[in-house]
């Protein structure tokens, strides 16, 4: 090539570098996953200019089987587009990558969706069919299963160093040196399952005393003010009863949100309820003075049936009265995941002006704001340990997922849910859009609330237990548990030490 340039015209020569620099020009930056980046977009176009860091192979057309959980917005959209699905940012951008995958890598994608997919693997795996190579659950469906040998260990295969793959939650979903799990670029639903806070903007506004005393809520937080205390106040501030004085569904209350709030609220604190020792064992860190002491202050706020508004009051349909009660202003707080954002937006009945803050700090003298992601609801990948045939091709797939996920010439999935779903189609405004950047800049992940160590309540139950119990039953509780979790656990890390 450079020698034809050589031979040409030197205006061809002007021409041709005048093309190459708008081409490089015209390439768009990826979006911040917000996995564990400090709130930011990476240089995507810089990456993608370069173009995929690994040996480009060509498959030859080879269909790829992910079997994936269709229950969640994004879910089996993240694999492939909907086709009836018109004008979605996510859905278009999914489209484009796939027709990249297809035309450069010779990989297509074949989307298998069911509500509960590791069950279906779980047999599959039991039955030596191979129908499906790739899959993506929950974290809690698919962490616990690891020791019955469905996922492959992709240390072999993958190289989880790469940028698109999340450090924060490789660390953390395994028991042992190796990788079974992984989350990042590749997916959505780890964002859009990320705990976080909505707070209605009139309602605070209209609080004369709070509104004059703290001003600025986004100016509290990046003052690195907002704490479990003020936030506290406020809820004290607005809470009031009914037109009969009772604390019914059309009350106003200071919060809303489900028992999770307890091991949301500790984890805001970086209180986890075990962790590791350094002879690779697990300890139970739920009884520790500090750990008791940081959750007393949890259980005051939200064990108060007058502040506080929680799901489990009401067994027939608590999530629907809890949704409403915020929608319609009977809250000041709700404690969410991030899904709730676009859900409230996209409402067909109105819904009240709000705002997007990060789970408050325990202290000022707290590091950082943490939020943790929905273990529940929140996604990872595997490949099925029957697929022998289609694994490079399949490890190869999950590289592109994520190199894509992150970086493409045109808007990559991830821009498209964060900067576009999040940011410029459903917050109100540049103070909200940099506050999801706080939350997806500093995201924690609780094993060991995903795990079943323990049973009715589990070790990551406790706390959620407690805080409809009516008095701070954490101590006797525990101790009742006890020598059921810690052998659970070493169980576990035997389970896991066995592993090949």
């Amino acid at each position: 090539m450079k020698a034809f340039l050589c031979r040409c015209l030197p205006l061809l020569l002007l021409f041709a570098l005048i093309f190459t620099a708008l081409a490089a020009c015209a390439t768009e930056p990826g979006g911040a996953s917000g996995a564990s980046e400090a709130g930011g977009a990476s240089s995507g176009a810089e990456s993608a200019a370069e173009g995929f860091p690994l040996e480009e192979k060509n498959f030859g057309g080879k269909e790829i089987t992910v079997l994936c959980v269709d229950r969640h917005t994004y879910g089996v959209m993240q694999f492939v587009p909907d086709s009836e699905l018109k004008a979605n940012a996510v859905n278009d951008a999914v489209a484009e990558r796939n027709n990249l995958i297809e035309e450069k890598y010779g990989l297509t994608i074949k989307a298998v969706g069911e509500n509960f997919p590791i069950e279906t693997l779980r047999l599959a795996v039991t039955s030596g069919i191979d129908d499906y190579d790739m899959i993506c659950d929950t974290m809690m469906g698919m962490m616990p299963l690891i020791p019955e040998n469905l996922y492959l260990a992709l240390d072999d295969y993958i190289d989880i160093s790469h940028e698109w793959w999340d450090q924060n939650a490789n660390e953390l979903l395994t028991l042992n040196d190796k990788h079974y799990l992984l989350s990042g670029d590749a997916i959505i639903t780890d964002d859009d399952y990320t705990y976080l806070l909505l707070y209605n903007k009139t309602m605070y506004a209209d609080n004369a005393e709070l509104s004059g005393k703290y001003g600025d809520l986004y100016d509290l937080v990046r003052e690195g003010k907002w704490t479990l205390d003020v936030m506290y106040e406020m809820m004290k501030a607005v809470a009031e009863p009914d037109e009969t004085g009772a604390w019914s569904e059309n009350a106003t209350y200071g919060m809303a949100g489900s028992i999770n709030i307890g091991n949301v609220f500790m984890n805001a604190g970086g209180y986890l309820p075990a962790e590791r020792t350094s002879d690779g064992g697990i300890a139970i860190a739920l009884g520790k003075d500090a750990n008791l002491a940081a959750f007393d202050r949890v259980y005051n706020l939200f064990s108060d049936s007058t502040t506080t508004m929680l799901v489990e009051r009401y067994p027939q349909n608590g999530w629907d009265i809890v949704n409403t009660a915020f929608q319609e202003g009977h809250a000041l707080f709700y404690s969410t995941n991030a899904s709730s954002i676009s859900i409230f937006k996209n409402a067909e009945d109105e819904v009240v002006s709000f705002g997007v803050l990060p789970n408050p700090k325990f202290s000022e003298s707290q590091d950082r704001y943490y939020h943790t992601v929905n273990s529940g609801n929140s996604s990872v990948l595997a490949v099925a340990s029957t697929n022998v045939e289609n694994v490079e091709a399949t490890c190869y797939l999950l590289e592109l997922l994520g190199y894509y996920g992150k970086h493409t010439p045109f808007k990559s999935i991830n821009d498209a849910y964060y900067e576009t779903t999040l940011k410029l189609q459903a917050v109100e405004s540049d103070d909200d859009a940099e506050m999801l950047d706080i939350v997806f800049g500093n995201r924690i992940y609780d094993i060991y609330t995903m795990m079943p160590w323990g049973s009715s309540p589990t070790l990551g139950q406790i706390y959620g237990q407690v805080l409809t119990a009516g008095s701070n039953t954490t101590v006797s509780l525990l101790e009742s548990k006890r020598q059921e979790i810690e052998t659970d656990i070493q169980n576990t890390l035997n389970e896991f030490s066995k592993l090949n």
